[in-house]
């Protein structure tokens, strides 16, 4: 059995984690949480990280070698932890990826096939971080409370949003180059149309059966309008007018596209 490896890479706050908890329903795929995140496994999250390897930051300082080594080892590790199943892979996230420029070419080295996904609705996944830092709360089952609201800082969020479309620049030009199958998944059409999503990356990552329907049990975390949500809406907006963001200030009164995080 040929056996095929994949990596997600992804910017905070664009469905990640609901796309993983839909390829783990497909037929003959493991799909992982970010094995390179920096922090052990908080208790409240370790259903995400049920079945999978330990992550690196666990993992990577017993075993040998300078760091790329290292990733090497780990990498031999993730991809037998589940042998069984002809499709595994995790995902990563842009700190994690460019934080170690040594990933990509150990990633190529080894075919892993590439999935980029992408929201480009940047300003609503710049205020969906932000709330989730006021909160304390990534990921739920729940929905965010209604009449929750937050005060922002405008400059933070045009910040955030730069990053962001520099991320989707960045990453859509490692996809260019990269030299095995390769998709990109857009939020937005992942939530439109989540069978014809999920079978593109299926496609790529190379599961031969059709998507099988998945309920993730993630809620979104912004429900309401958006200025409703953020009680200084009009501040935001003006800076990022002035930020020559305007184009992407949505309408008073408007929700968030839907989908999960």
């Amino acid at each position: 059995m040929e056996n095929h490896h994949f990596v997600m890479a992804m910017n905070a706050r664009s469905g990640s984690t609901w796309l993983v908890t839909l390829l783990r329903g497909q037929s003959g795929v493991a799909a992982y949480e970010e094995l390179f995140y920096p922090r052990p496994v908080q208790p409240r999250y370790s259903w995400l990280a049920e079945g999978g390897p330990e992550r690196f930051i666990i993992r990577g300082p017993q075993l040998r070698g300078a760091r790329p080594m290292r990733i090497w080892r780990y990498l031999d590790e993730v991809e037998t932890h589940r042998a069984d199943l002809p499709v595994s892979g995790f995902k990563v996230n842009s700190a994690q990826l460019f934080g170690a420029p040594e990933m990509l070419p150990i990633l190529a080295a080894r075919r892993y096939r590439l999935v980029v996904l992408v929201r480009d609705n940047v300003f609503e996944s710049s205020i969906s971080q932000i709330v989730m830092h006021k909160n304390n709360v990534a990921h739920s089952s729940e929905p965010i409370a209604a009449g929750a609201s937050y005060r922002v800082d405008p400059q933070e969020v045009v910040a955030r949003i730069r990053r962001r479309r520099r991320w989707i620049a960045a990453i859509r030009a490692v996809r260019r180059l990269w030299p095995w199958p390769s998709v990109e998944v857009r939020y937005e059409d992942l939530v439109a149309n989540q069978s014809a999503a999920l079978a593109s990356v299926l496609d790529c990552i190379g599961a031969a059966a059709p998507p099988m329907p998945v309920e993730s049990p993630l809620k979104r975390r912004i429900d309401l309008p958006y200025d409703e949500v953020i009680t200084n809406f009009s501040e935001v907006a003006e800076a990022m007018r002035s930020a020559g963001l305007g184009a992407l200030v949505p309408t008073a009164g408007s929700n968030a596209t839907g989908g999960r995080s």
